[in-house]
């Protein structure tokens, strides 16, 4: 099997999710989102979607659960897998809905790399990670149970790090990746017992 490696394209705006092939997150997802007053969190399954968004006007939370572009999420957050990148872009989007980060009202909230409120967000997803590793790891599973029971449509990646570097993905992050600032962040994809 030939494994696919994107970069997500930053210019990639979707008005509206209404067409795209989605479903409900796991009910664990939906509880920890909920207590950040999102409404709902949808895991997106369209080759449409390159990213994973936040839309504060409807409340909602769009994760892509396309795996081409999970290995720089492990690369430069420290994910071990497949499963734990789309968790920690869960809590990203999570983390704006958290912090209020407000976007054009007709689309979802689609920042630069360079805007402080992605560093904030990513600060926020691995803090959480870092600081709640039982609830981490509830998250982590709830999306692998989904995960090992949902058939993807034209899966083209692998499911963790010794499989991707096996069929020769690349050793460094690209360049482009919001930086994390100079805080001191956890980002240890494997922490201790809680």
């Amino acid at each position: 099997m030939v494994f696919r490696h994107r970069v997500p394209d930053p210019a990639l705006h979707i008005v509206s999710f209404d067409l795209v092939r989605k479903f409900p997150a796991p009910l664990a997802w939906q509880v920890a989102a909920a207590t950040h007053g999102v409404r709902v969190v949808w895991l997106v399954d369209d080759w449409q979607v390159r990213s994973s968004y936040h839309h504060p006007a409807s409340r909602a939370i769009y994760v892509n659960t396309r795996g081409t572009s999970w290995y720089q999420t492990a690369l430069t957050y420290g994910a071990a897998t497949y499963v734990e990148a789309v968790t920690l872009w869960f809590l990203h989007e999570l983390g704006h809905a958290a912090h209020r980060h407000e976007g054009d009202r007709r689309r979802a909230l689609r920042l630069g790399k360079d805007d402080p409120r992605e560093v904030q967000a990513w600060h926020f997803a691995l803090a959480f990670r870092a600081t709640q590793r039982d609830k981490w790891q509830r998250l982590v599973d709830a999306y692998a149970a989904w995960y090992s029971t949902y058939q993807h449509r034209r899966k083209d990646w692998p499911d963790d790090l010794a499989e991707a570097r096996a069929a020769g993905w690349p050793e460094k992050p690209y360049r482009g990746w919001p930086a994390l600032g100079n805080e001191p962040v956890d980002v240890s994809s494997r922490p201790g017992p809680a």
